[in-house]
């Protein structure tokens, strides 16, 4: 039985670093932003860490970690800016 996916792709410019695809009720949104998140962590310097991870109005804020969510179609969630990493849902008939 087909069910829901969600599908990562993450990116350096317009060329493709990586591709997955993983369970949908293995993750929340609250989750796959976490996850999303930490993939982006891997190209960051410790200070560019810090900084994103400081509240948005605060001095020094850097928006490297801050996700943006799409609802105008299906939920599409990403975070970064280069490289950036997307996460949408995959419905049951959309192929990997």
């Amino acid at each position: 039985m087909a069910t829901r996916r969600w599908r990562i792709n993450g990116y350096v410019g317009l060329k493709p670093l990586m591709q997955d695809t993983l369970g949908f009720y293995a993750f929340s949104e609250e989750g796959m932003i976490a996850l999303l998140q930490r993939l982006v962590c891997k190209h960051l310097e410790i200070h560019e860490i810090i900084n994103a991870s400081l509240k948005e109005h605060s001095a020094g804020y850097g928006p490297e970690l801050k996700p943006n969510n799409d609802r105008s179609g299906k939920l599409t969630i990403s975070v970064g800016t280069n490289p950036h990493y997307v996460a949408t849902i995959l419905e049951p008939h959309e192929s990997d």
